[in-house]
């Protein structure tokens, strides 16, 4: 349990401080060659993973179950030849309910065009062994891009929000990743009930950067979610939402970093919480300075500390993740050490003090090596990532 007492001033602690060294055990997975987009879920009595195998002109959505300090043998969820696959936008699964209830989403493509794709969720009642089929999400019925899932288990169901372009009005040319069209994308949720039947559909906020990572978590006051905004000026800060009374409160700024950049940067926020306690992380490049910052709240996110910095430099390259474990906040992020990219992971008490900061990984620069996701289970922090030396997922267990 969280030793908590009132918050009311974050000391800053030399980015030096060590209390321990974190140990780092590789734990074996049944990841194929080309594999990627890895993703952790706890389901309380279990850790799952997740992660897309390219075979031939098919890509295959598998998961494992973690066993005895290894992953038992892969199910396949789902399998295709249309899906839209991304570095940044990657499938996941949720569990909810009575925890033997899973979710799992992926994004397929749906017309001719380049980024016309939806949302398709897939429910099991088995803890995976097997898998309705597929529905879409969103019921705009638009060809358009609609990605960055997040989920969240609500008492009715699972809350998923995500990017939906269906205001956006299609450009004539396309960027490397996604379109940019002279409509706006907006942020919207709904609820996938334990019988499939999607209720509560709400919009979150009318205009929101395009293709950066979403985030939910659920607290004891209700969900909170984080994403990156976009102002009419091209500023595009980590903005936050609560959902209260069956509603949505209206957006605030997690912090006012003033970013501004004429295009999606991806990196988007992260956030964790237990209880009434919640850390939202963020990557920005304001002021032409690479940053990962983090603020901490002890009231479901209603008020929020000062930011505090948990690096800087050109050497930040964000893709960053928090999980709560105990008394202990784990921030990763990534960043470059010339020939390669590290995956960093620094353990800070709930107060906000660093304990220490770690270089748990090495791997490859390139947008294939992703975005590293972290999980807590049975009193201990998981990392997985794809590992371009080996080109299958990687799997860490940190102590």
């Amino acid at each position: 349990m969280f030793r908590i007492t009132v918050l009311s001033i974050l000391l800053f602690f030399s980015c030096t401080a060590k209390e321990s060294d974190l140990m780092v055990v590789d734990i074996p997975n049944p990841s194929h060659l080309n594999s990627g987009e890895a993703n952790l879920v706890e389901n309380g009595s279990e850790l799952i993973l997740s992660w897309i195998a390219e075979s031939d002109s098919l890509d295959i959505l598998y998961s494992s179950r973690l066993v005895n300090n290894s992953f038992e043998k892969a199910i396949e969820i789902a399998r295709d030849s249309n899906w839209f696959i991304n570095w940044a936008d990657f499938p996941g699964l949720a569990a909810f309910g009575d925890k033997l209830h899973l979710l799992s989403y992926w994004l397929q493509m749906r017309d001719s065009g380049t980024y016309d794709y939806d949302i398709h969720f897939s429910l099991s009642d088995d803890n995976g062994k097997s898998w309705s089929q597929s529905k879409v999400l969103h019921n705009d019925g638009v060809s358009a891009e609609h990605g960055f899932v997040s989920t969240a288990a609500v008492d009715n169901g699972i809350m998923l929000i995500w990017l939906d372009g269906r205001d956006m009005v299609k450009a004539d040319s396309h960027d490397e990743g996604h379109s940019h069209g002279s409509g706006f994308m907006t942020l919207r949720s709904a609820v996938v009930t334990s019988e499939g039947e999607i209720i509560d559909r709400q919009q979150i906020d009318n205009r929101v950067c395009e293709c950066c990572q979403t985030d939910i978590v659920n607290t004891e006051c209700g969900p909170i979610a984080v994403y990156r905004n976009r102002s009419n000026h091209e500023v595009r800060d980590i903005y936050y939402a609560r959902y209260y009374n069956d509603a949505w409160t209206d957006p605030k700024p997690l912090h006012v970093d003033n970013w501004q950049i004429n295009g999606c940067p991806v990196n988007g926020p992260r956030i964790a919480s237990y209880e009434n306690i919640v850390v939202a992380t963020w990557f920005t490049q304001s002021e032409s300075e690479a940053k990962v910052q983090f603020k901490i709240s002890t009231d479901c996110g209603k008020s929020f500390t000062d930011p505090q910095l948990v690096g800087k430099g050109e050497k930040i390259m964000g893709r960053i993740d928090v999980q709560l474990l105990e008394d202990h906040i784990f921030i990763s992020h990534m960043q470059n050490d010339s020939m390669d990219a590290e995956i960093v992971i620094s353990d800070y008490s709930i107060d906000g003090r660093l304990n220490t900061r770690q270089t748990i990984a090495r791997n490859g620069l390139s947008r294939k090596s992703g975005f590293p996701r972290m999980a807590v289970w049975n009193e201990n922090l998981f990392v997985s990532f794809r590992d371009l030396n080996t080109d299958r997922i990687k799997t860490l267990k940190v102590l």
